[in-house]
């Protein structure tokens, strides 16, 4: 119980550090996309160290990008209202109601 407490005290403060991070994110679009091509890129490379993934066939790699694709745009997309929402207005509430709508699908997991 005590290691489930402690990780969810982590989980907490990752994501806001994430959220600080996002609230300093460029409002100009050009330097937005940048910023996020640099962080797959660093999330990316983080997967690879802790874990390098198993091989798997095209056709399967092929079929789940049919749901990965759709899933990044409309991530992206949600991601360039919230950061919207912080620059017009207060960060952490914007943030908050962010890190809420995830409930939801944690939920249905």
């Amino acid at each position: 119980m005590a290691s489930a407490i402690l990780l969810l005290l982590a989980t907490g403060i990752v994501w806001g550090m994430v959220g600080v991070l996002f609230g300093r994110a460029p409002s100009e679009k050009d330097k937005l996309y940048t910023w996020f091509a640099l962080n797959g890129m660093v999330f990316t490379g983080l997967v690879l160290l802790t874990r390098t993934p198993d091989p798997a066939p095209v056709s399967e790699i092929l079929r789940l990008s049919l749901y990965i694709a759709p899933s990044a745009i409309l991530d992206l997309l949600a991601f360039l209202v919230l950061k919207l929402a912080m620059d017009r207005g207060s960060q952490g509430v914007a943030w908050c109601v962010m890190q809420s709508a995830m409930v939801v699908p944690f939920l249905g997991a």
